[in-house]
C-alpha cells in the first residue's frame, strides 16, 4: 500500500492533527492483548509511506500428527511501512506563504523506516478442558515519528510473548489466565501483565 498526502483537513494551514476530516486505519495486524495492542501500535501516517501486511493461516485437521484430536491452527503476519523517498521542490510563492514545500517522489522507492512487525500464532485446544493461544510479535517501532518525539534512539526495538490459557471447569465457568512480557531496551524498558 501506498499513500501520499491523505491529511484532509476543514482548515488545510493547521499542523498536526487538528480539524482532521479523514481515518486512515492502519494496515497493520490488529492485536486485542494488552501489550501488543497499546505501547508500540502502528499509526497510518497521512503525509506519505509506503508498505505492506501478508497474513497466512494454515489449520491442521483433526486426528493428524500436527492437529491432533482438536486441531490446531497458526498464523504467520508480516507487516512493513517506510516513509516516501522524496525529492524536496522549491517553490518561492509558497515560502513567502509559510506553506509546506512540495516534492517528486519515485513510485517503488522507500525511504526511512517506519514500522516493522513479524508474528506468529498459535491456537490449540488440548482437551475439553484445557485451550490454548500462543503469541509471540518482534516490533521495530520508530516513535519518534510515529509520535512526534525527540528520542536519542533511531527505532523501538521490542519482543512481546503472551500465552493465554483457558480451563474450562464446566459448560458455565471457566478460569482464563493471560500471561504477558515485553521486553525492549529503549523507551520505557520492560514490561510483563498477567490477568486472572
Amino acid at each position: 500500500m501506498r499513500n501520499d498526502n491523505m491529511s484532509y483537513k476543514s482548515e488545510r494551514d493547521i499542523d498536526g492533527n487538528n480539524l482532521l476530516i479523514n481515518y486512515l486505519p492502519a494496515l497493520t495486524r490488529q492485536h486485542t492483548y494488552n501489550l501488543l495492542a497499546t505501547l508500540y501500535p502502528y499509526a497510518t501516517q497521512p503525509r506519505g509511506q509506503v508498505g505492506a501486511q501478508f497474513d497466512i493461516t494454515k489449520k491442521f485437521k483433526k486426528s493428524t500428527a500436527l492437529g491432533g484430536k482438536y486441531g490446531t491452527a497458526i498464523t504467520f503476519n508480516i507487516s512493513a511501512y517506510n516513509n516516501l523517498d522524496t525529492t524536496g521542490i522549491y517553490d518561492a510563492n509558497r515560502a513567502a506563504l509559510g506553506l509546506g514545500q512540495e516534492y517528486t517522489s519515485e513510485y517503488f522507492t522507500f525511504g526511512e523506516k517506519y514500522w516493522r512487525e513479524a508474528n506468529v500464532e498459535l491456537t490449540k485446544k488440548f482437551s475439553k478442558k484445557v485451550s490454548v493461544i500462543a503469541d509471540y510479535s518482534y516490533i521495530e517501532y520508530n516513535q519518534n515519528v510515529i509520535e512526534g518525539k525527540a528520542n536519542p534512539w533511531d527505532l523501538v526495538y521490542a519482543s512481546v510473548a503472551v500465552v493465554d490459557l483457558t480451563y474450562r471447569f464446566n459448560q458455565k465457568h471457566a478460569l482464563r489466565t493471560e500471561l504477558q512480557a515485553l521486553h525492549t531496551e529503549e523507551d520505557k524498558g520492560s514490561w510483563a501483565t498477567m490477568l486472572m
